[in-house]
C-alpha cells in the first residue's frame, strides 16, 4: 500500500507505515546542493523507532562536520519569535542533510534566512540571501484583507459571501433578514489555527469584536474514513485541503502550485442539526486551538491529495478528478492575481525580483460538486510533522510536507560556489520538481 492510499498515523502506534516505493523521494540535483525528504522523525527525536527495519522512512545519523570546515555560503539563519523550536525540525533537518549548517553571528551572510516572525529583519543577509518574504503580504493573508482583494480584482466568487465587521454590520444585518435559514461562520481578524472560529444562525449575537462573518458552504465534500471507494457505514466527516503555494517572483508573478497537499479530517462526523451546529470538531479541520486530544484526533485522520484523487476517480471517474484538479489550481493563481504585485520590502530595491520569495498554505474547501472555496491564505503554513508539543509524528503530515520543503530548497537556488562570481540569479534554468507552474493549463 502506497502512502497516498494510506490515512495518517502516529508514528509510535502499531499502524504499519507505508511502504518506501510509495513515498515521494524529493531529491535533485542544483548547483551541488540536494535536498532529499523521508527521514525517520522519530528516529531523528530519540534515535530509535519502534517500526525498526520496517518503517518506511530513512534511519540515519550523519555527523555533521565541524564548522570550520563549512563554507559560508552553505549556511543558514532561522530567525523565529513567538513560534516553538519543533515546528522548525522539519525544515532545519532537511538543510542539515544537504550539508547547510546554522550561521553564527554576523560575520558571514548565510545563503538562507528563514524569517518565522511577523516582521522581516533588516540585517543579518547579504546580497545573495534568498529571504522568505515578499512585501504586502497581508493583502493576501489577513482575513478582512483578502476580501477587499478579492472585491477590488471582482473575484468574489473564489471565496464564500463575506462581510467584515463592524463597518459592514448593516449589510450582513441585511443578509441575514432576506436569506432565510443560514450558517454563519465568525472569524476573529488577527487569530489562527481555528482559535475563536464560531457557528451560529445569527451571528450578530455572537460577535465581540473585529471579524470577518462568512456564509456556511452548505453542501461541503464529507469523505468516508478511510478514504477507500469500499468503505461503508453512514459516518462521513467533513475536510478541507491545506495547499502550498510558491511565490518566487512578484513582478512578473511567477508562482508554482507543489502537487502535494493534505486533506485535513474533522474529528467528529458530519451532522447539521442544531445540536451540532456550534460544534467545532464537525465543522473545523484544524482545531489546535480546541486541546490536544480533539487536535489529534482530527490530525490522525489527514490524508493526501495524491489520495483524494485517487478516490475521486475511482469514484467520479478521470475526467472529473482533472476537472478538480485544474480547479484547484486556477483557484490558487487566481486568488494570487488579486494581490500581486506586492511592493519590495522597505530598503530592498530590486533584490526581490529575484531573490525574495513566500511560501503560502491556501485553506481550500470543496463543495460536493467539487467546486474549490478559498477560506484563507496563511503566510506562516505549519511545516511541522508532530503534535503541538512535538514529540508525536504523524506519518501523512510528514510526507507530505518533507516533500514541499525539500522541493521549495531545491527550487530556491541557494547559493554555492558558482553563484559567488555574482553571475546573473536567472542564468541558470530553475529546478523544479513536486511543483505546478501557474497559471495552468486549460482543461481540454
Amino acid at each position: 500500500m502506497s502512502a497516498a492510499d494510506t490515512p495518517g498515523a502516529l508514528a509510535d502506534s502499531n499502524a504499519v507505515l507505508p511502504e518506501e516505493g510509495g513515498m515521494h523521494e524529493a531529491s535533485i540535483e542544483f548547483a551541488a546542493v540536494s535536498f532529499r525528504a523521508g527521514l525517520c522523525w522519530h528516529w531523528r527525536r530519540k534515535s530509535s523507532c519502534t517500526h525498526g527495519d520496517a518503517c518506511a522512512f530513512r534511519h540515519e545519523d550523519p555527523t555533521p562536520r565541524p564548522l570550520g570546515e563549512q563554507p559560508p555560503w552553505r549556511s543558514y539563519r532561522l530567525v523565529r519569535k513567538h513560534f516553538p523550536e519543533h515546528e522548525f525540525e522539519l525544515l532545519v533537518r532537511t538543510l542539515e542533510e544537504a550539508g547547510f549548517f546554522p550561521a553564527t553571528g554576523n560575520t558571514e551572510p548565510p545563503a538562507l534566512l528563514w524569517v518565522a516572525s511577523a516582521q522581516r529583519p533588516s540585517t543579518g543577509f547579504g546580497p545573495e540571501t534568498r529571504v522568505n518574504r515578499l512585501g504586502g503580504r497581508c493583502a493576501l493573508t489577513h482575513k478582512h484583507n483578502l476580501q477587499r482583494s478579492l472585491r477590488k480584482a471582482g473575484a468574489t466568487w473564489l471565496a464564500p459571501e463575506t462581510y467584515i465587521l463592524p463597518e459592514e454590520t448593516v449589510e450582513l444585518a441585511g443578509a441575514i433578514a432576506v436569506g432565510g435559514p443560514r450558517r454563519w461562520v465568525v472569524k476573529p481578524l488577527a487569530a489562527g489555527r481555528g482559535e475563536g472560529v464560531r457557528f451560529a444562525a445569527d451571528p450578530l449575537k455572537v460577535v465581540d469584536g473585529p471579524c470577518v462573518v462568512c456564509a456556511y458552504v452548505s453542501n461541503p465534500l464529507t469523505l468516508p474514513f478511510p478514504m477507500t471507494a469500499a468503505a461503508v457505514g453512514p459516518e462521513r466527516y467533513k475536510v478541507d485541503l491545506r495547499l502550498y503555494a510558491l511565490v518566487t517572483c512578484p513582478e512578473p508573478l511567477e508562482a508554482f502550485l507543489h502537487e502535494q497537499a493534505l486533506v485535513r479530517y474533522a474529528s467528529a462526523p458530519y451532522a447539521v442539526d442544531a445540536e451540532t451546529l456550534s460544534d467545532p470538531c464537525v465543522h473545523l479541520t484544524y482545531i489546535r486551538a480546541h486541546g490536544a486530544s480533539l487536535h489529534a484526533r482530527a490530525r490522525r485522520r489527514n490524508s493526501s491529495l495524491a489520495a483524494l484523487r485517487a478516490f475521486v476517480r475511482q469514484t467520479r471517474g478521470a475526467a472529473v478528478e482533472t476537472q478538480m484538479q485544474h480547479a484547484l489550481e486556477a483557484a490558487v493563481w487566481s486568488t494570487l492575481c488579486c494581490a500581486f504585485p506586492l511592493p519590495s520590502p522597505r530598503g530592498m530595491g530590486d533584490r526581490a525580483a529575484v531573490l525574495d520569495f513566500e511560501l503560502f498554505g491556501f485553506d481550500v474547501l470543496l463543495d460536493e460538486e467539487l467546486r474549490p472555496w478559498v477560506l484563507e491564505v496563511n503566510s506562516q503554513p505549519d511545516l511541522s510533522s508532530s503534535g503541538p508539543g512535538g514529540g508525536l509524528c504523524y506519518a501523512i503530515d510528514h510526507e507530505v510536507k518533507s516533500a514541499v520543503v525539500a522541493d521549495i530548497l531545491t527550487a530556491l537556488q541557494l547559493p554555492d560556489r558558482a553563484s559567488m562570481s555574482h553571475q546573473p540569479r536567472t542564468a541558470a534554468p530553475r529546478q523544479l520538481r513536486g511543483f505546478i507552474q501557474l497559471p495552468p493549463a486549460q482543461a481540454e
